[in-house]
């Protein structure tokens, strides 16, 4: 919000606002800021995302500490861990549609030979992602769910202490505001995860020009495991509300945390989906092209060699030695276009968030047999 405030004063100035139909509000809000280095647009659009949020927050504690049921200072943890995706959560869809999506489309042109898939692939990553009705329907659903656990989280530890109910007053609605307006950010990034597979999908069904000589020992295509690495650590970023979700459930809604744990997994396993789709899709376009390209090679192959042996053309076997070194160098490329340290990072981030659930229900149980843990 201070973002479209600083905006709209620098439109009272007379500076006019650029908006790109193909990026989301949260990219048109940082892009239109009047600031050239990149490093300080990114550090300015945290701070103005980030900031507002945690003085908020902060003041709501403060201000309403008598009427929060927190026991310890170190139960406000959770809570700060939360803000900070506040902080970077904006700035990594930001890049992802000026940045990560550019590079994307110019190793394609590259990899694709003919102008048509190209053009086709980049109106693809230049459409809006509010553009498909599906994603409408992904987009509402996921707010819907996440005022509904901000409404049926918050009323069991903002209450008055003396009548002992539940407080609606004019925090509570500032704080669901708060919760919507962050629920459509990383709803955004869900989004944009979905982009990622409906871009390696389709460049998984166009002819690859493989590269048997490119540095990546992929055929060229390594760039695709990079695209959906950042996306999948993009995701992996909403891991920091992970701690705030598992201190409600084991304090106050314990009685239906398959919720939150259901919800847990359910990230877990989309995190790993956005990472493991794009690998499948281009393993599989590597193979189809690999026995197309293989199979044209034989048949040069045994052209010449039919040549040679017939006509004794002698000059030709520099053509048949190089057809068959490449035959060579285009089986040798690896199938599988990724290496193992580009996948740890969503292997870790998935595995850990249904660690840490199970670990918390785990010590939850204990404290209940008197364990005497919590």
């Amino acid at each position: 919000m201070l973002l479209y405030l600083i905006q709209f004063f620098l439109c009272l100035r007379g500076r006019p606002i650029n908006y790109n139909r193909s990026w989301t509000p949260v990219t048109n809000g940082i892009e239109n800021l009047p600031i050239e280095n990149k490093w300080v647009l990114g550090l300015l659009a945290s701070l103005a995302h980030g900031l507002p949020v945690t003085i908020a927050i902060t003041l709501f504690v403060i201000l309403r500490r008598d009427f929060l049921r927190i026991d310890s200072a170190t139960s406000f943890i959770p809570i700060y861990i939360s803000i900070s995706w506040a902080w970077v959560g904006p700035i990594l869809i930001w890049r992802y549609e000026t940045t990560w999506t550019n590079r994307f489309l110019f190793r394609c042109a590259s990899t694709l030979d003919d102008a048509t898939r190209v053009e086709r692939i980049a109106q693809a990553a230049n459409t809006s992602v509010f553009a498909h009705w599906s994603n409408w329907i992904v987009l509402v659903c996921w707010v819907g769910w996440t005022i509904f656990c901000y409404i049926h989280g918050i009323r069991f530890f903002y209450r008055n202490p003396v009548t002992d109910t539940a407080i609606f007053d004019l925090w509570w609605l500032g704080m669901l505001s708060g919760v919507a307006i962050y629920a459509v950010y990383t709803g955004i990034g869900l989004l944009l995860s979905i982009k990622t597979i409906r871009l390696t999908h389709l460049l998984s069904q166009m002819t690859i020009n493989l590269d048997p000589y490119d540095n990546d020992e992929r055929g060229g295509l390594a760039f695709v495991g990079r695209y959906a690495r950042r996306t999948s650590e993009s995701i992996a970023s909403g891991w920091v509300f992970i701690p705030l979700l598992l201190w409600v459930n084991l304090n106050f809604v314990r009685e239906n945390g398959y919720l939150i744990y259901s919800s847990i997994t359910l990230y877990s396993i989309w995190i790993l989906c956005v990472f493991l789709t794009p690998v499948f899709l281009i393993h599989y376009a590597i193979v189809r092209q690999k026995q197309r390209r293989i199979g044209d090679l034989r048949a040069t192959i045994w052209r010449l060699f039919q040549q040679i042996n017939a006509t004794g053309a002698f000059d030709q076997y520099v053509r048949y030695r190089i057809e068959h070194n490449l035959l060579i160098d285009t089986r040798n490329i690896k199938e599988w276009p990724f290496k193992l340290p580009n996948m740890l990072p969503a292997l870790a981030a998935a595995i850990s968030a249904v660690l840490a659930s199970i670990a918390r229900h785990w010590l939850s149980s204990v404290a209940e047999n008197g364990g005497g843990l919590f």
